[in-house]
């Protein structure tokens, strides 16, 4: 009987301890490949500072703003450096364009950048980067 006992005990303690290796939820391992190959410069709300290629949002090279209710896609391909900022709740950019001029949008909270640093791959929110210079 005690040899049965150890036996189911064994079991039990083998199937329990199989479930103890957990993941690591916050380990990036994929980011979604770019459509276009961008190089940017960032500097974050601490003032560290980056150098990520493959950059995107969400493997699109396109930033999705608001101007009032208007939902435009901005070519990365068209801007020089974005400069962000909270303005109450929102995240207000200050593009300038390529061009010269400048022009105030507004990002949604949730938005997230991707690229390839040289210790990684790397995934920011968009409320963490103070400013991001693109690269000729």
């Amino acid at each position: 009987m005690f040899k049965i006992l150890s036996h189911v005990f064994f079991v039990c303690v083998l199937v329990c301890c199989t479930g103890m290796g957990g993941t690591n939820k916050d380990l990036l391992t994929k980011i979604p490949a770019p459509d276009r190959e961008f190089k940017v410069n960032i500097i974050d709300v601490e003032d560290a500072r980056y150098t990520v290629s493959s950059f995107s949002v969400d493997g699109l090279t396109f930033l999705p703003v608001s101007l009032g209710k208007m939902l435009v896609s901005v070519d990365f391909a068209d801007i020089d450096s974005l400069t962000l900022f909270l303005q109450d709740t929102d995240i207000v950019a200050d593009i300038i364009y390529k061009a010269g001029q400048g022009k105030k949008v507004r990002l949604k909270k949730n938005l997230f950048f991707y690229g390839q640093s040289k210790w990684g791959k790397m995934k920011i929110y968009a409320r963490d980067c103070r400013k991001i210079v693109f690269m000729r």
